[in-house]
């Protein structure tokens, strides 16, 4: 059994989404919830952020965290850059399943995109 559901607002160059889901199975009681914004700026650079929470009912104590920012720019036409950074946090339930991952684990992660389309 599972559930989503979300809301998208937009004014001007400002854009703001909300989810949250459920997700409930044998020994799964899966919730999330998450926030993304982004803001386009006078001088053509967006610039986003998130973050996610979710948390297993059924594994006492297992979540997974992450958040984000993002800057996104146009250099010329078909050709943008970006550059995101990104942390996560998961933390092993009670009640780890077979095949899952039995480690706890956090971390971050910077990249940089040069995307082209033709």
């Amino acid at each position: 059994r599972s559930q989503s559901m979300g809301v998208k607002f937009v004014s001007g160059n400002l854009k703001v989404t909300a989810a949250q889901g459920t997700y409930d199975a044998a020994d799964e009681g899966r919730k999330a919830n998450d926030v993304g914004v982004s803001y386009l700026l006078d001088n053509g650079i967006t610039l986003g952020a998130y973050m996610v929470s979710s948390d297993d009912d059924m594994d006492a104590a297992e979540s997974y965290k992450a958040s984000g920012i993002e800057a996104q720019y146009t250099i010329a036409a078909g050709l943008t850059a970006v550059v995101n950074v990104n942390n996560y946090d998961y933390k092993v339930g009670t009640n780890a399943d077979t095949g899952m991952s039995t480690v706890s684990d956090n971390g971050s992660s910077t990249s940089l995109t040069i995307k082209a389309s033709f």
